[in-house]
C-alpha cells in the first residue's frame, strides 16, 4: 500500500494491532449506536483511547448536545470517506467540530469522540496521525490554526490517501471488520509510531499481560522534544493551564518515547514569576521558549503573544538570539 510513502505487509500490522492493543477491544469493538444523540457514556469511551478530560468537561460538552444533533443529523449514516469530495458535507463537518471546541478538547480527543458516531467518515487524528500529515508536501503556512478548520484539513489530506488505495483498505475493512477510514489510522500509527508489545509473563511462564511500548517516529518528520511538548499541550489542555508532571504525561501518552529526565520546554522558564530570564547585557527579561508560560502560582500556559507580551528568544547559554 502506498502513502506518502510505502507500507508494507499491511495485513499483518493490522492484525498485530487487534490482537495486541487494548484499544481495538476496548474502544473498535464496543458498539456505539450510529445516530444523532451524544449521550455521556459515548464520550467516555474515548478514555479507552488516551482521551482525558473531567467531569465537567462532559457536561460541558453534553449542554452543547442539540447543536451536534443538528450537525450530525446533516451528515448522512452512509457517508465515507471514500464517496465524493462534493458529496461530503466539509462546512457541516467543521461546524460539528467547532460545536465541541473548548479548553481540553483538542484535534485528538474531538475526533475520538466523534469517530464512533460516523466511523466510516471521522479519523482519529491522534498525534502520530498529525504528526504523518504535517509532514507531507504542504507548507504549515497551509494549515489551517483553528481546530475545527485543521481538523476537516486533515480529513481531505486522509481522503487523498483513501483513495490512492481504495481496494486495498476495502479489503482489509472487510477482513477485520473495521471501517476504511479505522484501517488507514492503524496503517499510520502502527507505521509510523513503531509499537511494540511486550509480554509480561508470571511465575508460571503464562501470559499474564501485553504492555504496548511505542517509540518514536523512524518514518516522516521527529519531532523536537518542543515540538512534542506543544503538540500534547495542544491536544490534552487548550486553554486550561497545567502542570510539568501533567505535561510529561500527556507527552508519553502521546508518544510512549520521553525519557523521565528530557528538558521540557517548562524546565527551561527559569524566572519563577514568568518564564523570563534576565540578561544583564541589556538589563532586560526573556523568554527561551515560544512554548510555554510560567504563571505565578507555577502552572503554565500555552504561550500567546497577545496575552503575555512579545519577547526575544536567547539560546541554551543565555545569549540572546539575532
Amino acid at each position: 500500500m502506498f502513502l506518502r510513502c510505502p507500507i508494507r505487509e499491511c495485513d499483518e500490522l493490522v492484525k498485530s494491532f487487534c490482537k495486541h492493543d487494548s484499544s481495538y477491544t476496548n474502544y473498535d469493538l464496543q458498539l456505539v449506536p450510529q445516530d444523532n444523540v451524544l449521550r455521556p457514556e459515548e464520550i467516555r469511551l474515548s478514555h479507552k483511547m488516551g482521551a482525558r478530560f473531567s467531569n465537567s468537561l462532559i457536561e460541558n460538552l453534553l449542554n452543547r448536545g442539540n447543536s451536534i444533533t443538528k450537525a450530525l443529523s446533516q451528515i448522512s449514516l452512509g457517508l465515507s470517506i471514500l464517496d465524493s469530495f462534493e458529496k461530503i458535507p466539509w462546512d457541516v463537518l467543521e461546524e460539528l467540530f467547532k460545536t465541541c471546541v473548548m479548553p481540553g478538547l483538542g484535534e485528538a480527543n474531538i475526533t475520538k469522540i466523534l469517530h464512533k458516531k460516523r466511523p466510516q467518515l471521522i479519523p482519529i487524528l491522534d498525534s502520530v496521525v498529525q504528526g504523518y500529515l504535517g509532514g507531507l508536501p504542504v507548507t504549515h503556512s497551509n494549515v489551517p490554526q483553528a481546530p475545527e478548520k485543521k481538523i476537516v484539513f486533515h480529513i481531505r489530506q486522509l481522503k487523498q490517501d483513501a483513495d490512492a488505495n481504495r481496494l486495498t483498505l476495502l479489503n482489509l475493512a472487510e477482513q477485520f471488520d473495521l471501517s476504511v477510514v479505522r484501517i488507514l489510522d492503524i496503517l499510520i500509527w502502527t507505521h509510523f509510531a513503531k509499537p511494540r508489545w511486550r509480554i509480561i509473563r508470571g511465575v508460571s511462564g503464562k501470559e499474564t499481560a501485553v504492555v504496548r511500548q511505542v517509540e518514536q517516529p523512524a518514518t516522516g518528520p521527529k519531532l523536537s522534544i518542543p515540538c512534542m511538548a506543544l503538540q500534547s499541550a495542544k491536544n490534552h489542555f487548550a486553554n486550561r493551564p497545567f502542570s510539568r508532571q501533567s505535561l510529561y504525561r500527556a507527552m508519553m501518552e502521546d508518544y510512549g518515547c520521553v525519557k523521565p529526565g528530557s528538558f521540557l520546554p517548562a524546565d527551561w522558564t527559569v524566572n519563577e514569576i514568568s518564564g523570563y530570564e534576565f540578561t544583564p547585557e541589556d538589563g532586560q527579561w526573556h523568554k527561551r521558549y515560544q512554548v510555554l508560560f510560567k504563571r505565578e502560582d507555577g502552572l503554565f500556559e500555552l504561550y500567546d503573544p497577545s496575552l503575555h507580551g512579545a519577547w526575544t528568544r536567547v539560546d541554551n547559554k543565555c545569549r540572546r538570539t539575532k
